[in-house]
């Protein structure tokens, strides 16, 4: 028989409810727009899912590694002191891409 992925009486399914999301973010973010994405990623943790936060720089906005690494962890640490209570971290936040214009913090559910 045809294995797939839909539950069907008698079968599990193979995937998986609690997927990682990812929230994005700007370098020119302000304190209202982290406060509405906080939300967003409080929700997402109390459903279950794992949250990877990440702030994007853009080639219009130029900055110094230095800079960008510093803007970056202002930007993800107002993150995480809103969200601290509902999520454990499981990376700390570090450069991601290879150019260096992406930064992100991985998030999961705070165990019970």
């Amino acid at each position: 028989s045809k294995s797939s992925g839909f539950l069907r009486k008698g079968r599990v399914s193979r995937y998986s409810c609690n997927s990682r999301k990812d929230i994005r973010l700007s370098s020119s973010t302000q304190e209202h727009d982290i406060k509405v994405k906080s939300e967003q990623v409080e929700r997402l943790l109390a459903k279950g899912s794992r949250v990877k936060v990440f702030v994007q720089f853009k080639g219009g906005r130029r900055f110094s590694p230095q800079e960008r690494q510093e803007r970056a962890e202002e930007i993800l640490t107002a993150v995480w002191n809103q969200i601290s209570e509902a999520a454990e971290e499981n990376d700390r936040p570090a450069l991601e891409s290879e150019r260096g214009n992406r930064v992100a913090m991985a998030l999961s559910p705070k165990s019970q």
